[in-house]
């Protein structure tokens, strides 16, 4: 996740600085970061993918992402769809041949300590064909 840190402006408007947010480090419920996913077609490649990325309690996609612009990073934007436990957002994918990065902008409401799964990709007719992100171990979020 990258963390929305401050701003300058320049002919174009608005451009926003992004700092790295590192494992371990405490998430801020007041700021909005910037979650990118890279997906290579290595295990599960093809048609008709859905990405899954769970987020914690109180988190949420943010869709107002019209006429941001990013110092270092051009966003791959793209329709978020609430899961259907609502802890989280998926992201549908119609063909996967080169390794895409997909990008969002999430907020967290809830202040506390959250295991989380991992994000996984998976063929919307054929779920039993899935990665993980990572080692599929779970994931720790601190959020103040």
């Amino acid at each position: 996740r990258l963390e929305l840190k401050e701003s300058t402006e320049s002919e174009t408007g608005e451009i926003l600085k992004l700092t790295e947010v590192k494992a371990g480090d405490f998430l801020d419920v007041r700021a909005l970061y910037l979650d990118e996913l890279t997906i290579s077609p290595g295990g599960v490649k093809g048609r008709f993918l859905l990405l899954e990325v769970p987020l914690p309690p109180g988190g949420e996609v943010d869709g107002t992402t019209w006429g941001l612009h990013f110092e270092g990073v051009v966003p791959h934007f793209t329709e978020a769809k609430v899961s259907s436990s609502g802890l989280g957002y998926s992201v549908a994918i119609e063909n996967l041949a080169n390794e895409e990065k997909y990008h969002q902008l999430v907020r967290f409401g809830s202040r506390g300590q959250f295991h989380l799964p991992p994000a996984r990709l998976f063929k919307m007719y054929r779920p039993s064909e899935h990665s993980y992100q990572g080692d599929s171990a779970q994931r720790e979020f601190k959020i103040q």
